[in-house]
């Protein structure tokens, strides 16, 4: 069997729409309550198939790829859930009943096809856009396809729950002065500059601050990068108290939590011990914030 997956599902995120239902733990998310929501909006996805009538739920044939469920969008901290059906329809109608009897919101993401001389299969991905601090992306993955004189039809639900960071990972606000400071793809400076106004060390510490992890994703990143972008924070003259570094040219519009971010992680250090790396676009409010390019 042959599916592509587009790249998009992993760089961009989910997309836009209605959201399915989705309960939010009182107070603030952790790893933890991301991780348990995911489990349950997974099993939820796949609840809400319906199947013509008729069909039975049954395994799902050992020969196909779908025995289990499994990551099939690159989000690496996502909780699965699967189901499989035998409809009493051709390919196309069982994957064209189950698609019209969604719940209203999700988006388009991917659709596939394949199949050898006994077997052929219909695909498409829906998603349904991401909570914020508690979910990066929901899918459901529906493959209709035959085996022998059967024809099945598989759900499968991936959610993408958000890592989550801890206050103790951020940037002390008894900064007094940053450092900045570009360098080229051979490591030459090519701009710095240093930051003591009192309002502008706090805007950065701020946009520092506002940063989420990195959620891990099974993507190819690019072999180069054009530079390094990296800020020292001071709390005092000399006393370096936090450092953050990232590629010079992490700048795109991708949401917080894309997983793509994965491969410009911005590295942060505090009192020399590393944390996890951050992500997001920092490039673009920094030099905004400071009125100058920061890009090489």
């Amino acid at each position: 069997m042959l599916f592509t997956t587009a790249v998009m599902l992993v760089l961009g995120g989910a997309g836009c729409g209605r959201t399915t239902s989705t309960s939010r733990s009182a107070g603030t998310p952790t790893t933890a309550s991301n991780r348990t929501e995911a489990n349950r909006v997974a099993r939820n996805l796949v609840s809400m198939v319906r199947v013509p009538s008729g069909s039975n739920s049954v395994n799902t044939p050992h020969n196909t790829g779908f025995e289990r469920p499994e990551d099939f969008i690159g989000a690496l901290a996502s909780a699965t859930a699967s189901r499989t059906w035998i409809v009493h329809d051709g390919i196309d109608q069982a994957l064209g009943y189950a698609v019209a009897h969604l719940r209203p919101g999700s988006k388009l993401e991917s659709t596939g096809s394949g199949g050898g001389p006994d077997s052929l299969d219909e695909m498409q991905i829906r998603s349904w856009p991401p909570v914020p601090g508690v979910l990066g992306g929901r899918w459901l993955q529906l493959v209709a396809y035959s085996q022998g004189n059967k024809t099945y039809l598989t759900a499968r639900a991936q959610a993408q729950w958000i890592i989550t960071r801890q206050a103790s990972e951020r940037i002390p606000s008894n900064t007094t002065k940053i450092t900045i400071r570009v360098t080229d793809d051979s490591g030459r400076i090519i701009h710095q500059l240093t930051v003591t106004k009192a309002r502008t060390v706090h805007q950065v510490i701020e946009l520092y601050n506002s940063l989420g992890v990195v959620q891990p994703a099974a993507i190819n990143c690019p072999a180069e990068f054009a530079g390094a972008l990296t800020l020292k924070f001071y709390d005092s003259t000399t006393n370096v108290i936090a450092m953050a570094t990232s590629a010079a040219d992490a700048s795109p519009a991708w949401p917080p939590s894309a997983a793509a971010w994965d491969c410009f992680p911005i590295t942060i250090k505090l009192a020399q011990h590393s944390y996890p790396s951050l992500s997001g676009n920092v490039i673009t409010p920094l030099g905004k914030l400071l009125d100058t390019k920061l890009a090489p």
